[in-house]
Order: C-alpha cells, then structure tokens, then sequence
C-alpha cells in the first residue's frame, strides 16, 4: 500500500519514503511530502502500524519542520533504535537511517524535490555570501576562526563545530563553538591527526572500523575533519583542522561540501593574513635596522669608539658580554648588535634574569611540557625556542642560579635543549648577555661558573658611564625632549642653567636616570622652559674629579662650564651660574681658571 498526500503544494518539501524490513509493519511503504505528522505504533489510527508487542501503541511520530523532517520519540517504557543507537527526545532525520521498535526494522529515505534542492542550494550560496561579506571586515585570526565555526554550526547542522591550530605553522589558535557546550564536547586527536597525515577531509566513516575509532568519537553520531591548507608554492602548508560533530544525526553530502567550500574561504584568508603579518613585521624591522647605532646618542669618542666595535663584532655572529652600570644602556647596546647582525630579522628576545623565579629557571628558559608540574595545565615555549633563529638577550646573566648556569653552558655548546619532562629540541641562536657585576668577583666567590663566563664573552663590550661623556648630555637631553614633544604635542626647552645643571651632576644611575630626570622636569615645567628648580636631582651630589663632595672642586667645575659655554665671556658666565660679574671674576681667578689680574 502507498500514500501520497498534497502533491500539488506550492513548494513541495523534501519526500518521506519508509519502507518495511518485515511483515511486523503495516502499510510496507509508505510516501509522504505534506505538512502533515506520521504516527508510528500499535495503534490501529497510526500512519504506520506495527504489530508488535514491544512497541507502545503511540511510540514516536515524524513531523515536518520547515523543510526538514524530525523524529520524535514518544514512548517511555520501549526504546526506539536509530542506526543502533537508542534515541531519547527528538532529531532532525538526514538522508537515509535505518528505525528499530521492538522487533521490527524500517527503513527511512529522503529525497528532494525539485522545489526543495533550489531552496537547499540558494539557503547554501547565500551562507557563502555572507561569510565572504564579514570575512572582509575581520582583521584577526582569532575572530576569522570565530565566524567560521559559527557559520559551520549553523549551516551544517553541526551539533558543535571547532578548530584546532597546527602548531608546526605557529599558528596555535584553538576554539570551539558554542562555547557553553565545553564540558560536554570534544576535538577528537584522532581525527586531527588523520587529517593531518591525509591533507585531505576525513568523514567519519572513513575513519576505520568499528575497532578503529577511538573512544571519544563512539559518543558522537557523526564527525567530519577538513583541512584548511596553504597550497602556495612549492609544498602545501596546513595551517589547521575543522572539526564538526553531530550528536544524532549523519551529515549530508551537501552539509560536507559546504564545509569544504568555507574551508577553502578560510584558508585563503588565513594564508594572506600571515604574509601580510610576515611583511609587516619585516618593514618594521627594517627600519629599526636603518640607522640603529643613531639610538646611541652621542658625539663624545666614547660613544663613537663604542659604534665603531658594535658593527665589527655585529657581522661575526660572536657571543657578546656588554659590561657597564646600571642605566649604561647595555639593551640598546644589544639591539645594535642584532639588528646589525645576520640575523637582524628575525627575533630578539630580551630577557632580565633578575626577574626569573628561580625556582621556574629552567621552565622560562627551556620550556615545558603540558603536566611538568603542579599548574603546567599547558606547554610553554621558553626563551631559547622563542629565539630560534635570532638572538637571546640576557641582561644581568650573573644573578641567574648555578643549576640553570649548568644548564645554559650545555645548551650553549652543543645548540640542543630538553623542556621540562619533554624531547631534546635543536635551536639555534645568538647569545648576548649583560651584567652590572664583576663576574670575576662572582667566579672567585663561586657564585658564577667560569667554564660558562668563557663561553659567554668572546666578545666584552664596555657600555661607557655618563659622567665620561658629559659632552653628549645637552645631545641627549634634547633627544628625550624631542621624544617627549611628539608624545605630549608640546614643545619645552632647557634653560642654560638647566643644562648646566645636568651638566655637572654627576648621574649614578647614568642615562636612565638623565631620561627621568628630562621627563620629570618636562611635566613640572610652568611655562615652556625647564630651569633647574624642575630638575629632581640631588643638589649636593655635583660633579668632581674624585667623584667626592668636594665643594670648591664643584664649584670649579661649574665655573669652568660656564667659562667654556661663554668663551669665557664673564659677563655671560655669571649669568648663567646666577652670580655677580666681580665675583665670578675673584673666585675664577682664585681657583686658576684666569689669570690674575
């Protein structure tokens, strides 16, 4: 027997074939495409009656919605069977599936109509529209992967949808949405990984059989994996899996296929975010390149002897010591050298050991593994991964613990690394350590293995004190001003007494605290001037040849700033050091500065 309803409808939805695996269902084939609800049970009034005890007399029904067909199950006391599976509630029917109540076996099929495949197909094309439309407007990877699992879950019918970055093309994203359903879902390994190993999407069904499939993907109906792949040049890169899970149902061909198409989308636009990224970054280390020893300001022959020996050692590739004070500039110095160097494209990393924990030393500088201690709930590249191919800065390397000093000399030597409870990794890169200690001191007090000391200064670079190159202070003063009017859209200048101030203080903390000093007297500045009552310096600590309080050798010195300044002008002199011509004149002379009259 066979039932045909409402053929003539204006937009016929998708048929509902069943047909009878026995003689236990009445009638054996049944066909419908109306709005109608089809009722499966024992009950004589049912569209599809069963006789059979172990079904309930009103078990389950099929109803439309929209252009879907959903199966309800309505009984409490007998299962129905979907492809084996118990159902319990409700789901949306895919293609095919095979129905068990009690003892009896139906078969369900459904086809599209001509009306419903042109809905089916204009629904899909204007999902790609819409994805290409806001893919447009996205400047970021995460928010791409963000709107392609959204629009993945909501076309393909996805229960949840996810993605999973290939580490290998750093790329490390991993999502999932909805996001509410965490506790509940998963990312199969397993499915990434036959995706990644085939470079091609991989459908459940596929995966193997049934004592292939891991653990996690038994709780799952369905699960399709699709690579997004860069097929740019000469080898293809996978940037990273799709996952899509269904809970109850299968996937159609169609859902499949869109999924790949926006795979495809994705991919495209990944790809030419991360050469636009590349490109960037490029042109900005580029122009830090331009130019890099103009950052040492400065035309004393200190600063020009240090230019000098920075791009020499810069092009040997050497391991690097900068020695110096603290405020000496020993980062900057380090900069110069990368940047000059053959691998000035690719990364610096500046590390201050002073700030490692030392009991997460070995952690920060090598890495670890997900589970390598108590809070490890992730791994973590350490500081020689992370300056692979470039160069590793480590300001002040004396305060780092013996263990992790024993530790850094085999990685020095032998150029691999193992992370906490992980693989040796090889890496190459540059070193460039700084200290402010003596660390001949520390290797006579044991505090700092000579063996590593050795390995570590080839090359020593002395970063030059302030207070022995006075002549760049005025350079640099205007320097940080200049900055500072950029930043602040406000121009101050230094009065002569201001600059003869900074002049002869003698700066312990060197052009550190120079920098501080012009910022601070640049914001306490009333009008657009800095004299010396903005300047936040210790008065008494002026400059002498014995770096003492002497007061007469501080006052000689001023004078014989102020003498200089002037081309020893008295008048102009004086009135830069805030004093009275004739007495500028009796003590300029008393101290040797003129000759007597």
């Amino acid at each position: 027997m066979e039932l045909s309803a409402d053929k003539n409808l204006g937009n016929p939805m998708r048929r509902l074939l069943c047909h009878g695996r026995n003689s236990g269902m009445r009638p054996e084939r049944l066909e419908c495409q109306t709005s109608q609800i089809i009722r499966l049970g024992r009950h004589p009034d049912s569209d599809l009656v069963f006789v059979d005890d172990q079904v309930s007399r009103r078990h389950a029904e099929i109803s439309p919605r929209g252009d879907e067909w959903v199966l309800h199950n309505l009984s409490t006391t007998n299962p129905i069977l979907v492809d084996g599976l118990q159902l319990t509630g409700e789901m949306v029917l895919g293609a095919r599936h095979t129905l068990t109540l009690g003892t009896t076996s139906v078969l369900l099929e459904i086809e599209t109509g001509p009306g419903g495949s042109s809905r089916t197909k204009a629904e899909a094309l204007a999902g790609l529209v819409e994805y290409l439309d806001r893919l447009e407007l996205i400047t970021d990877a995460e928010s791409m992967v963000e709107l392609t699992l959204h629009v993945l879950h909501k076309h393909c019918r996805a229960t949840w949808t996810g993605f999973l970055g290939n580490e290998a093309e750093e790329l490390r994203v991993r999502a999932q949405y909805p996001e509410n359903l965490a506790g509940n879902s998963f990312l199969s390994r397993e499915l990434n990984r036959r995706v990644l190993t085939e470079l091609k999407p991989v459908w459940q069904a596929s995966v193997g059989t049934e004592g292939d499939i891991s653990e996690s993907l038994r709780r799952v109906h369905d699960s399709l994996g699709v690579p997004l792949i860069d097929s740019r040049g000469p080898q293809p890169r996978t940037l990273g899996v799709v996952h899509l899970y269904r809970q109850q149902d299968k996937f159609l061909e169609r859902e499949t296929h869109f999924a790949q198409i926006v795979a495809q989308m994705a991919s495209h636009w990944l790809s030419n975010h991360r050469d636009r990224s590349a490109l960037a970054a490029a042109l900005e280390r580029l122009r830090a390149r331009s130019g890099v020893t103009d950052q040492l300001v400065g035309t004393s022959p200190a600063i020009k002897e240090l230019k000098r020996k920075i791009e020499k050692v810069a092009v040997s590739g050497l391991a690097v010591l900068v020695r110096g004070e603290s405020g000496t500039g020993k980062e900057l110095i380090a900069a110069a050298i990368h940047r000059l160097g053959p691998r000035g494209l690719a990364p610096l990393i500046a590390v201050n050991c002073a700030s490692i924990d030392h009991m997460r030393a070995e952690s920060d500088l090598f890495g670890h593994e997900k589970g390598a201690f108590t809070g490890a709930d992730s791994r973590h590249a350490g500081y020689f991964q992370q300056a692979h191919e470039g160069t590793l800065f480590l300001d002040e390397v004396g305060e780092l613990p013996l263990d992790c000093q024993a530790k850094l000399l085999r990685a020095l030597e032998s150029g691999v690394i193992r992370p906490m409870k992980g693989r040796e990794l090889r890496v190459d890169v540059r070193l460039i350590a700084a200290t402010n200690r003596n660390l001949e001191v520390e290797i006579a007090a044991g505090r700092f293995r000579e063996d590593l000391y050795y390995r570590i200064a080839p090359v020593v670079i002395e970063a030059p004190l302030l207070r022995n190159r006075v002549g760049d202070i005025r350079l640099l003063a205007q320097h940080f001003l200049d900055r500072l009017a950029l930043s602040c859209h406000r121009v101050v200048r230094l009065s002569p007494r201001a600059l003869l101030a900074l002049e002869a203080y003698s700066w312990p903390g060197n052009v550190r605290q120079l920098r501080s000093v012009i910022e601070a007297g640049f914001h306490l500045a009333d009008g657009d001037e800095i004299v010396p009552e903005h300047l936040p310096m210790a008065t008494t600590t002026v400059r002498s040849s014995d770096d003492s309080l002497n007061l007469e050798e501080a006052e000689k010195r001023m004078m014989t700033l102020a003498l200089g300044r002037t081309g020893n002008n008295l008048s102009r002199a004086a009135e830069l050091l805030g004093i009275h011509r004739e007495t500028l004149g009796i003590r300029a002379r008393k101290l040797g500065l003129l000759p007597r009259a």
